[in-house]
């Protein structure tokens, strides 16, 4: 019986590696911690070295002091995460209520699109019913998208760096039904940015979506969107941005060199901000 759940174990074990690796949060968490107790390790060297009263003092009040900033730190992250937790399971409930889904819709978060972006997607959609929508970036934001236009009709390109995930992409669609109005096409990455070709004789562009490409150990790896994409925007386009948090600065520039304006804000888990053309 327990070779039999060993795969079960194993692939539980790998998937808390993956989870790990897609967090970055994480890796600053167990940097900081480490760091702290490698100076607690430096302290005690010098209290053995010189056997120093003050050390003696000094070694406990520093051991206390890593362990209750060590706590600190781990409560103020859960306290944070299970507000997030709330806060997307609320986002997942709505968007459940104002999509007739088909089929089960793909893991969110991490990564992929969390619940409260597809939300603003989906209000965005509803709100200014774009004809031609280039999301930048595919994933479970694409198939929001694509019940969100099914209604009247419009029409989406999603652009994914990645071929076996535009492919696995392109299948989710079908599935839903959805492929008559959302084409996903593969477009590698060049020096950092998508191949856009096949965008050139798409426009205008009455929505733009930027969810890509990642953007992690890339600083301002999304700035070319605009550079690349300005002209063809249609006259009052839609710029939806994810990860606003981390892309403020790219966001800014952005501003103040292709004339927008900030239309929403939302302080959502990874930061989400609309953006269109000013008038004028």
């Amino acid at each position: 019986m327990w070779r039999q759940n060993l795969p079960v174990v194993t692939k539980s074990r790998s998937s808390l590696v993956r989870l790990e690796a897609l967090d970055p949060q994480i890796k600053v968490m167990r940097q900081s911690i480490v760091n702290a107790w490698v100076l607690w390790c430096g302290i005690v060297f010098v209290v053995f070295l010189f056997n120093t009263l003050i050390g003696l003092v000094i070694a406990p009040l520093a051991m206390g002091w890593l362990i209750l900033t060590t706590m600190l730190r781990f409560y103020h992250m859960s306290q944070i995460e299970n507000f997030q937790h709330y806060r997307q399971i609320e986002a997942l409930t709505n968007l459940h209520a104002l999509i007739p889904v088909r089929q089960p819709l793909p893991p969110m978060r991490l990564w992929a699109a969390s619940p409260d972006l597809a939300v603003i997607i989906w209000a965005q959609i509803k709100q200014h019913q774009p004809q031609i929508i280039v999301e930048l970036g595919t994933g479970v934001s694409t198939i929001v998208a694509g019940y969100a236009v099914e209604p009247y009709g419009g029409q989406i390109y999603s652009f994914e760096h990645q071929a076996d995930f535009a492919a696995v992409n392109q299948a989710r669609l079908e599935q839903h039904q959805l492929s008559d109005y959302v084409t996903v096409i593969h477009a590698p990455l060049h020096d950092g940015w998508y191949t856009l070709d096949q965008l050139r004789t798409i426009q205008p562009i009455d929505m733009l979506i930027v969810d890509g490409p990642p953007g992690v150990d890339i600083p301002q790896a999304r700035y070319p969107a605009l550079p690349n994409l300005v002209n063809q925007l249609a006259k009052h386009a839609i710029i939806i941005v994810d990860d606003y948090l981390r892309d403020y600065d790219t966001v800014q520039q952005w501003i103040t060199e292709f004339s927008l304006e900030i239309v929403e804000e939302h302080i959502n888990e990874k930061g989400t901000v609309v953006l269109r053309k000013r008038a004028g």
